[in-house]
């Protein structure tokens, strides 16, 4: 039997983005208001999805955060699931893959 999948919320993003304890990371259903111009302000609405990892040079799973009013930001999906399951990360220190694995992003 494979492992249990609990989501939880990404800290910082919290009514954005959710990550999983496998390493998933969905956004979230929300609306976004939009103005065309100087015209009058819409309302859009977006389903939530799993968003799509992709490695990058150092061989690590990451994903592309953003909302509206802020630059898309690449984050490591490890640093998502560590922030959400454990705490922060200390500064100085790394995430561990306890399998050595870097695209494998999910608790050990």
């Amino acid at each position: 039997m494979g492992k249990r999948e609990i989501w939880r919320a990404v800290p910082g993003w919290e009514t954005y983005y959710d990550v999983s304890s496998l390493g998933q990371v969905r956004s979230k259903d929300r609306v976004v208001m939009k103005r065309s111009g100087t015209g009058p302000i819409s309302a859009s609405g977006y389903t939530g999805r799993l968003l799509k990892r992709f490695v990058t040079g150092k061989g690590y799973a990451a994903v592309k955060l953003s909302r509206q009013g802020v630059r898309p930001l690449t984050v490591y999906v490890h640093d998502l699931v560590l922030g959400a399951f454990i705490g922060p990360r200390p500064v100085g220190l790394e995430t561990c893959h306890a399998d050595g694995d870097p695209w494998n992003s999910g608790l050990a």
